[in-house]
């Protein structure tokens, strides 16, 4: 693959990561779809007859921007009102993600769903108090016991709802990097699926793998990104229980042979692939179990 320059400080692409910008927006713009944050299904394909490629990148930004300062704002007060589980579903949910599983079976899959779940346990979705307590960071140190940091959470989470996420597929959906704030706190995330996501860049992964999932997290898959480069792979290997991790179509890792042998070299239990470009998907078929990603069935059995 290419070797491509870093972005520079203000986040965009320098000249020639526009071109391979370019070549990936042009490459999906056919068949891919994704939901504003506004509640309209966008598609790429009516943008290509318009607009040239330039103002395809510039598109793309300007749709980020928005999706920063609106849908993915880190709102505390929300974390303490509903708990990290609940707050953190209903983020992923008005960015229009495609599901969120929770740990007592139920299967998410739109703002309704979520809207009416969150209500079900009492809580006032339209009328959040402000918090009277500063909000802290749990701690998620390496030398810290999964038993130990699950009874920090226990006590900390005590009178919030005793449900939690369990996987969430993340696909199509307008989640950037300040949101990924919302996944810090989250108790047992083990499938993490954030596929032909526009907006989310290395930032993301390193709030990620600084809180809970970095000890939880058991598959992760990350397709078709125009923003996230060679750096991400120093988060992901933080992820010590990884045990599959699927890339594909990552145009801003550059070395990419590197990455993929040096994240084998970190996480030997883990199976990583990170197949060549070939066509617009996935880039399953290399691994004829890329697609099978189950939920223990423990978590199947648990109750609010």
């Amino acid at each position: 693959m290419t070797t491509f320059n870093e972005m520079d400080g203000s986040g965009m692409f320098k000249s020639s990561k526009v071109t391979v910008c370019i070549i990936m927006v042009d490459y999906i713009a056919s068949s891919y779809k994704f939901s504003s944050i506004f509640r309209v299904t966008i598609s790429l394909r009516s943008l290509r007859s318009r607009t040239t490629q330039g103002s395809l990148i510039k598109s793309l930004h300007i749709k980020k921007s928005i999706a920063d300062k609106f849908s993915n704002r880190f709102q505390t007060d929300r974390v303490m009102y509903f708990g990290p589980e609940l707050a953190c579903l209903e983020w992923l949910m008005e960015c229009g993600s495609t599901e969120v599983v929770m740990s007592d079976g139920t299967s998410i899959t739109c703002r309704s769903n979520m809207r009416r779940y969150i209500s079900d346990f009492g809580f006032n979705l339209k009328n959040i108090p402000i918090a009277t307590t500063s909000f802290k960071w749990s701690p998620v140190l390496p030398t810290i016991s999964m038993k130990k940091l699950n009874a920090i959470y226990d006590m900390r989470w005590a009178k919030k709802p005793n449900v939690y996420i369990v996987k969430v597929d993340g696909t199509d959906s307008a989640i950037s990097d300040s949101g990924f704030q919302y996944f810090k706190e989250c108790r047992q995330i083990e499938v993490l699926k954030l596929n032909f996501c526009d907006f989310f860049t290395d930032k993301a992964i390193e709030h990620l793998v600084s809180g809970r999932p970095s000890r939880t997290l058991r598959n992760i898959e990350i397709v078709a990104n125009p923003y996230i480069s060679d750096y991400f792979m120093k988060g992901i290997k933080r992820i010590r229980g990884l045990q599959r991790a699927h890339f594909y179509f990552l145009p801003c890792v550059a070395q990419q042979t590197d990455a993929l042998q040096s994240l084998k070299a970190s996480l030997p239990c883990c199976r990583v692939s990170f197949p060549e470009i070939k066509e617009v998907g996935y880039g399953y078929g290399y691994n004829a179990e890329d697609n099978n990603i189950c939920i223990p069935k423990s978590h199947k059995t648990e109750t609010r």
